[in-house]
């Protein structure tokens, strides 16, 4: 017998639903039984225009040579013959077979996949091994640069307090000493001056006046930069308490830090109320101001030093421009806004960090 495969299986059961099955391995004696068939066939086809009764004898005549000749070919095979009623036991051997052959295949291919798929695991612990001593390696060298820029950071800290109390200094020292002159620094009386920016960005603006009061130095685009100072970026040098404009000619005002250095009655008097007086109908007023409500709250807490929280509250006063005079909360600015007649009050911005201090930032309409 010839090593079973699938195909050899199959053929076997076609075979045993004709209702005879011969095991045989002779390829040759099986072409010679079909060869047999076949010329039975053809015989039969030749005798189709005989008498119906010359056709039913030949008939049986050939099949009973078929038989005869079957019983030939099997007394010479020796080929065994499985009864009918053995198929269901030969089925099922046929299965356990298949069975036994294809489990075995599954497991060996199961057993392959787990030895794949444990090599790879390895591969990649292996990986993740040599990635993570990397990690650590570098992890040490980030830690010591962070040491270093720890220990940089705190050297600039110095320097830096250093920097203020000198700059402190110099400006009390300096200010004194142009007192003595008869001079207040800061303070010396100067006419309005438009500079060449603000005819430019009055045009960029589509004719609309924005004014950002007290600027200093910095530019906030979209606005024209006013200070009493002749500072770059400033684009007229003027008095914020006396400036040069007419009664609703004013389309928006921004100030950031600049009423803490006025007196509260003169603010509630005089600039707020003038300020609005310029405002055109529905002009806007936008208020950056220190809260020292809650930075009260915050070095009540514990969480700012006395140094800084002494410094938003009074100013740095190294000259007379920068003493601060009033201290606001949120309550206390809008109630000042509604008392002057603006509405539409609108507190945008609260216990936002800027530097050393905690700002708010309001908004308000002339209606």
């Amino acid at each position: 017998m010839s090593k079973p495969n699938a195909e050899e299986i199959l053929k076997k059961i076609k075979k045993m639903e004709r209702g005879l099955f011969s095991v045989n391995s002779d390829e040759a004696l099986t072409r010679e039984v079909e060869e047999i068939i076949q010329d039975s066939r053809n015989s039969r086809k030749d005798k189709v225009a005989v008498p119906v009764e010359d056709d039913i004898k030949y008939i049986i005549d050939s099949e009973r040579f078929v038989k005869d000749q079957f019983k030939r070919l099997s007394d010479k095979a020796i080929t065994n013959i499985v009864p009918r009623n053995f198929r269901l036991r030969f089925v099922k051997r046929v299965i356990n077979r298949l069975i036994k052959t294809f489990t075995r295949q599954q497991v060996e291919f199961n057993f392959a996949a787990v030895s794949s798929v444990k090599a790879l695991m390895d591969r990649i612990n292996l990986v993740f091994k040599t990635e993570a001593q990397h990690f650590l390696e570098q992890e040490e060298k980030i830690h010591d640069s962070q040491q270093v820029v720890y220990m940089i950071n705190s050297k600039m800290d110095t320097h830096l307090n250093m920097f203020t109390l000198l700059r402190d200094e110099l400006f009390y020292e300096l200010d004194h000493k142009v007192k003595n002159m008869g001079i207040v620094l800061g303070k010396k009386e100067t006419e309005s001056l438009f500079k060449e920016s603000y005819g430019i960005k009055t045009q960029k603006n589509e004719g609309k006046v924005k004014l950002n009061l007290g600027s200093g130095p910095f530019d906030v685009p979209g606005y024209i930069n006013v200070d009493f100072r002749d500072l770059p970026n400033v684009d007229i040098v003027a008095d914020v308490t006396n400036l040069p404009f007419k009664k609703g000619q004013v389309d928006e005002i921004y100030t950031s830090h600049l009423l803490e250095h006025f007196p509260l009655m003169q603010l509630k008097k005089d600039i707020l109320p003038n300020w609005r007086e310029l405002l055109k109908q529905d002009g806007k007023i936008t208020i950056i101001v220190p809260d020292i409500a809650e930075m009260a709250k915050l070095f009540a807490s514990g969480g700012m030093v006395f140094d800084d929280f002494a410094r938003v509250v009074m100013g740095a006063q190294e000259y007379d421009g920068n003493y601060h005079y009033a201290v606001f909360s949120e309550q206390s600015v809008c109630n000042i806004l509604s008392e002057i007649g603006f509405t539409d009050i609108e507190v945008l911005a609260s216990k936002r960090k800027n530097d050393i201090c905690l700002e708010m930032e309001i908004v308000a309409y002339k209606r």
